[in-house]
């Protein structure tokens, strides 16, 4: 959903309207708050601290339109998953 979110403002600055409907076409608002919701429901349930306070900073930074943060914390968030994935203590 990060991605997705990402790529719909990537669009938007662009200028790039055809291609937002599209992605907006394909992914409703209804769909993305579905899979959000079903996201944050696994983060909250299964995540680590430092990912549920990642994706509590997505949702502040999203609410606020802030781009810059949103495409720093999907970097972290990357790195943070990648990290726990590697680590056989994880999980």
């Amino acid at each position: 959903m990060i991605d997705l979110d990402l790529r719909r403002e990537r669009y938007k600055e662009l200028g790039q309207l055809q291609k937002l409907q599209e992605v907006e076409g394909h992914w409703t608002k209804v769909r993305r708050v579905e899979l959000t919701t079903e996201a944050a429901t696994a983060l909250w349930a299964f995540g680590s601290d430092t990912v549920r306070d990642l994706a509590a900073r997505w949702i502040t930074a999203s609410d606020a339109d802030n781009v810059a943060e949103m495409r720093q914390i999907a970097l972290e968030f990357r790195a943070a998953v990648r990290r726990e994935l590697q680590d056989p203590t994880q999980g």
